[in-house]
């Protein structure tokens, strides 16, 4: 469904330099599946174009965030905990 969002992106940038209106996202996917309005390729596997590419880039991405993410919150609750105590002593 990236490929939906693309398209949308570059109807907006086209749009830009003149008054016209931009599909929205109806019009869009409807242009999609249909394969009209210039696309080589339409229907449901349409939809799936460049999915591959995207995982490659997404996943690892979001395991690098959620690893950092779980990393600095341990590191972060233990020294909240040794100044707690700290401030007990």
């Amino acid at each position: 469904f990236d490929v939906l969002k693309t398209h949308r992106q570059v109807e907006f940038a086209g749009s830009l330099g003149g008054v016209r209106r931009t599909p929205g996202t109806v019009d869009s996917m409807r242009l999609l599946m249909t394969g009209s309005s210039g696309h080589s390729r339409g229907g449901h596997r349409a939809l799936y174009a460049g999915l591959v590419p995207r995982l490659l880039k997404v996943v690892p991405a979001s395991a690098i965030m959620v690893a950092t993410f779980e990393l600095l919150k341990n590191e972060f609750s233990e020294r909240n905990s040794r100044s707690a105590l700290a401030a007990m002593a």
